[in-house]
């Protein structure tokens, strides 16, 4: 009876043993993951937003190891801050070829579809469009898009790194009154006739920190055919409402765009996310409005819309109004800014566009086109001529 207890308690041992050493094996076999996001901005997506991407591992370049895994920020559980479940371990043999695409932050995808494919013959790609879920006909480009690609990673006991990119560009705007004694107040911003979908392919190398200059291609007849395939009006938030206006002073101090883009702040659980309303939209060339030569706009080029107020004084420039009506008393109207310009011909992925609208002296700013225009009416706003100039950065 004592030999049988103590055959038993080796072997007892020895089982345990054998299970501490596979379970330090696999938890050294564990694919784990760290995530920066390059060049970012507070909403458009960046390190400190984002909660969460989607990861897909394609072992060998064919088979999907891993599958829409969700890992999501865990800086309390885990030591790269990042970590998903269940986790999957490093293949024998081969290597993996990892694709992410980060979620949209706290939730806020509603405005906008996005699915991630791949094929052999196609490679990864993201199909993506702006919708309009407020019902308001207009969509909203709050949301930034980013990729990362990281290719043939093997066996390894550190963290694979995952660098993101942006996908897509950003449009922000300033203001600059030169006109003295003109009170501008400005209610609202869009941008009419740009397209809100595309096919984006992602990038057959890398995306490291250190290599900045990869990236992958738009497609934007991807949707051509379905109710994709359209040019949209991007609903532009600003710090202004139909009763709190934002004033342009004279003398011709710039308003730049972080005090005129909306921001809110947004909190989840214990942390405050600043959504800075920047806007994110599908890069593309430029077909700008021809005012002169299509004034009214059958080749749907695109344009800035403005909708402001001008005043001389007590005398109101800006909108037309009815006999009698005092100017104080009058509300906004839109004017029209064709995007044409020297030296942007397309927005690019990766870039935000800084574009400050300039009130000078001039003959006339425009009138939008959609605008019924009566006989004898003027096609263009009296005593004012609004020019833009435009600064490109890399996203921040």
């Amino acid at each position: 009876m004592k030999r049988f207890f103590t055959v038993t308690l080796v072997v007892f041992l020895f089982t345990s043993c054998a299970d501490e050493v596979l379970k330090r094996a696999d938890e050294s076999n564990v694919i784990n993951i760290s995530a920066s996001v390059a060049n970012s901005t507070r909403v458009s997506t960046d390190i400190r937003n984002l909660e969460s991407f989607q990861l897909y591992g394609l072992h060998n370049g064919s088979d999907m190891l891993m599958d829409k895994v969700v890992v999501s920020r865990d800086e309390m559980e885990s030591s790269t801050g990042w970590s998903y479940s269940p986790v999957t371990y490093w293949p024998r043999k081969g290597s993996i070829n990892f694709f992410a695409v980060g979620d949209a932050p706290y939730g806020g995808g509603e405005h906008f579809a996005s699915d991630f494919f791949y094929s052999r013959d196609k490679g990864a790609y993201l199909t993506y469009a702006a919708l309009d879920n407020d019902g308001d006909g207009m969509v909203k480009g709050v949301y930034d898009v980013t990729y990362a690609v990281n290719l043939e990673e093997a066996t390894r006991n550190i963290p694979v790194q995952i660098s993101f990119r942006h996908a897509t560009s950003q449009l922000v705007f300033q203001f600059r009154n030169n006109i003295p004694n003109l009170q501008i107040f400005v209610e609202d911003i869009r941008i009419e006739n740009i397209k809100g979908a595309g096919c984006y392919t992602l990038p057959s190398s890398t995306t490291s920190v250190d290599n900045n200059s990869v990236k992958g291609g738009w497609n934007l007849d991807y949707f051509a055919g379905t109710e994709f395939d359209r040019l949209v009006t991007y609903d532009v938030d600003i710090k202004a409402s139909s009763d709190n206006w934002l004033a342009l002073p004279s003398g011709g101090n710039t308003i730049r765009y972080p005090k005129v883009m909306a921001s809110t702040e947004v909190s989840i659980g214990d942390k405050t996310i600043v959504d800075d309303g920047y806007v994110n939209i599908v890069p593309q060339p430029i077909n700008p409005w021809d005012s002169e030569n299509d004034p009214t706009n059958q080749n749907n080029g695109s344009l800035f819309l403005l909708k402001i107020k001008i005043m001389d004084g007590e005398t109101c420039i800006w909108p037309r109004f009815e006999a009698g009506i005092k100017g104080a008393d009058v509300g906004t109207d839109w004017i029209a800014v064709p995007t044409k310009h020297a030296f942007i011909k397309e927005w690019h992925e990766g870039r935000r566009y800084i574009y400050t609208f300039i009130f000078n002296k001039g003959v006339g700013g425009l009138i939008p086109p959609t605008d019924k225009i009566e006989p004898g009416q003027p096609v263009l706003v009296p005593g004012i001529k609004v020019d833009k100039d435009v600064s490109v950065l890399p996203l921040q």
